[in-house]
């Protein structure tokens, strides 16, 4: 089962299936996904990283939500979207899927985030000024 986590990781609830998945990624603006395994030392490796990167892009939005999935634990969240290797971290804006990232290199999973903002940042002002449009 997928968890969803709050800014301090803690589970706040969960996702039983693909259909409640391809429902709250409809239902959020803004929604990162992980893709990790228990055995996966590249994964373990890069968790310290990803939640620091996490706590600062929830800090700049706090509408992003995030969906912890263990591709052995949840494998039809996973086979939904492909998930061939870990770790994997996809973005989905307004309910369309922008970023991948399936890589524990530092500098990718920075880039994945710093990509991630930008593309919230142009989706809220893009919103801004199309709100009085009838």
């Amino acid at each position: 089962m997928a968890e969803i986590v709050n800014d301090k990781f803690e589970t706040i609830g969960q996702i039983a299936n693909r259909n409640e998945f391809k429902q709250y990624v409809k239902d959020n603006k803004y929604v990162m996904v992980k893709f990790s395994a228990d055995w996966c030392g590249p994964c373990k490796r890069i968790a310290p990283l990803f939640k620091d990167y996490f706590q600062s892009t929830i800090s700049f939005n706090k509408d992003i939500k995030l969906i912890l999935v263990d591709i052995d634990k949840d494998s039809e969240v996973s086979n939904l979207l492909r998930i061939r290797s870990v770790p994997t971290m996809v973005m989905y804006v307004n309910g369309i899927l922008e970023y991948t990232c399936n890589s524990s290199a530092q500098n990718d999973v920075k880039h994945f985030f710093e990509k991630s903002v930008i593309k919230m940042s142009e989706y809220k002002n893009s919103t801004n000024y199309f709100t009085n449009v009838d």
